[in-house]
């Protein structure tokens, strides 16, 4: 039995310490007591991890998913821009020149490069530019 105290001590210890984990108010009167107080605490420590093991595959599930929807719609605008730039299709956004725009400013407005730009439109001289001026701006370089 004298090599079972500093196990019943270590035990107490950890019982002291379930006790402030769990809001436990029992008090343990002996070894055997202890013993079962344990047993207890692991019981709803392992249904705590296993509850959270739970949320955590659940987690893991619905990520898995939206990953996969974002590869699937990443390889449908793939697809698009292959079938758009194959066909030598071009989409194009009219645009209406305002006081003070340049081509420079509307290629970071529309995301598309200045050449872009003026290939679209033909424009010998791309510093000059009429307000009311029609403009095409390819959305797809």
């Amino acid at each position: 039995m004298n090599g079972l105290k500093p196990l019943a001590v270590i035990f107490g210890l950890i019982l002291v310490m379930s006790i402030g984990l769990f809001g436990s108010d029992r008090v343990v009167a002996n070894e055997t007591d202890t013993i079962a107080v344990l047993r207890q605490t692991v019981q709803a420590l392992h249904k705590r991890i296993e509850d959270r093991n739970e949320m955590i595959q659940a987690l893991r599930n619905r990520l898995e998913g939206e990953h996969k929807t974002i590869s699937l719609l990443q390889q449908l605008n793939a697809e698009l821009h292959k079938q758009l730039v194959s066909q030598d299709l071009k989409a194009y956004a009219n645009y209406q020149v305002r006081a003070g725009d340049t081509i420079h400013n509307l290629a970071i407005q529309f995301g598309v490069t200045k050449q872009a730009v003026i290939t679209a439109n033909n424009l010998a001289n791309p510093n000059l530019l009429y307000v009311g001026q029609g403009l095409k701006i390819p959305l797809i370089e």
